[in-house]
């Protein structure tokens, strides 16, 4: 049985058992993105299981008779609230390292001035060096 499969399973066996089903679809997609996230998987990673979680979902809607748009929303928005932090730290790490390169440039830039102003004063007066 493949990833998608059994996700899908889970999900017929939760919307059929559940008085309230889009809850637990979303209780359940909450907690495997927050197991892989504490598995440490990369975006890539994170992307794939999003794609076998989803269609996993679909199939195990279909299959229980369910309303697939909402619930497949709400599970996007559950996949955004576990791993969003992650593109939060991404973005806030890109803006540091900018900032240092920003800041790198600035203070060679001020070394090359002083280093051209250090060697125009010990220029000769004909101009030769």
């Amino acid at each position: 049985m493949t990833d998608r499969d059994k996700h899908g399973e889970t999900i017929r066996e939760l919307a059929e058992s559940n008085p309230q089903p889009r809850q637990a679809i979303r209780e359940h997609a909450k907690e495997v993105f927050r197991k892989a996230r504490e598995e440490g998987m990369d975006r890539g990673q994170a992307e794939e299981l999003l794609d076998k979680v989803l269609a996993g979902m679909e199939e195990g809607l279909r299959e229980a008779g369910l309303e697939t748009r909402l619930i497949l929303i709400e599970t996007i928005d559950a996949f955004i609230f576990v791993f969003g932090d992650i593109l939060a730290q991404t973005e806030e790490a890109l803006s540091s390292y900018a900032e240092d390169l920003k800041a790198f440039v600035s203070r060679a830039v001020e070394a090359g001035e002083t280093l051209r102003a250090a060697l125009k004063k010990r220029r000769r007066p004909d101009g030769k060096d």
